[in-house]
């Protein structure tokens, strides 16, 4: 199985790289690190004869560059170019191509664009997000470099809604029998006329319970129910949380609900991406 890496060769969109690497080796998944090369552009400076020969020439000294990056990085990984097609999307390709090499999982930089609704997920991130049926790992402009040694370490949020459950069915198959520690968390913000803080920490605690038990066989999951600080918002509650936990990725659905506790991808997890030292796992469900 594997985890592709998508890449522009820019130093920012390769900030995803040494995440990608702890966790394809943390999961027993082949690191592929992959560039999509769209003929028509990217051929243009080549001195081929025909289109045909100028992508060739183009496509091989890709592959020796990203080859050359992940020897000097001192990654173990497999370099793999794609092909635009004439009328795709950048996104789509990308997509495409790791459909092609048999990919689990993908890891991007957010490489924000600075559109109202790209401010914090770039176009081409925001698509692959949107479009991919595979759990994506995505670096935002906080990230910083994983600790190279210890064991993986996953903060799942939950706030009990149906899509939640999005995130886990991706993860799941993925960590089962793995070495992977795993926290489901479920932050909320009391609010008056709730029950009271012990009888919301109970009922949460065995929501969370019952999504512990879908990973049979896999990392060993605890749960953890905390109401957010005095005028602490919920993404930063999971970002501090995360941190205290020494997490090395925190995972979400990227659909919720918009009830009171707020725990929505679409607002709360670009909060996470933005203050968040560790990827993002983004999973929208099949």
């Amino acid at each position: 199985m594997r985890l592709l890496t998508a890449t522009d060769s820019s130093p920012r969109s390769l900030r995803v790289l040494p995440h990608a690497a702890k966790f394809a080796s943390g999961l027993g998944l082949e690191l592929v690190l992959a560039r999509v090369f769209d003929p028509r552009v990217d051929a243009a400076s080549e001195r081929g004869v025909t289109l045909a020969e100028a992508t060739e020439s183009a496509t091989r000294r890709w592959r020796e560059e990203l080859e050359a990056l992940l020897q000097r990085e001192g990654i173990a990984g497999e370099a793999l170019v794609g092909q635009k097609g004439r009328a795709e999307e950048m996104h789509a390709a990308l997509l495409r191509t790791a459909e092609e090499a048999g990919a689990v999982m993908l890891a991007i930089d957010s490489r924000g664009a600075g559109a109202l609704r790209h401010a914090l997920l770039g176009s081409v991130a925001m698509g692959v997000v949107g479009g991919s049926k595979l759990p994506v790992l995505v670096t935002g402009q906080a990230a910083e470099p994983p600790a190279p040694a210890g064991p993986v370490r996953i903060i799942v949020t939950n706030d009990g809604s149906p899509a939640a459950l999005d995130v886990v069915n991706e993860l799941v198959p993925l960590l089962a029998g793995k070495p992977v520690a795993v926290t489901l968390l479920r932050v909320y913000e009391a609010t008056i006329g709730d029950a009271g803080k012990q009888a919301e920490e109970e009922q949460a605690l065995a929501a969370l319970q019952e999504v512990a038990a879908l990973f049979p066989g896999g990392p060993l999951v605890d749960v953890v129910v905390e109401a957010a600080r005095e005028f602490e918002k919920v993404d930063a509650a999971i970002v501090r949380i995360a941190r205290e936990r020494g997490a090395n990725a925190i995972a979400m659905s990227t659909h919720g609900h918009s009830a009171r506790r707020h725990l929505l991808a679409g607002s709360v997890a670009l909060g996470v991406l933005s203050k968040s030292t560790v990827p993002l796992i983004l999973a929208r469900g099949g």
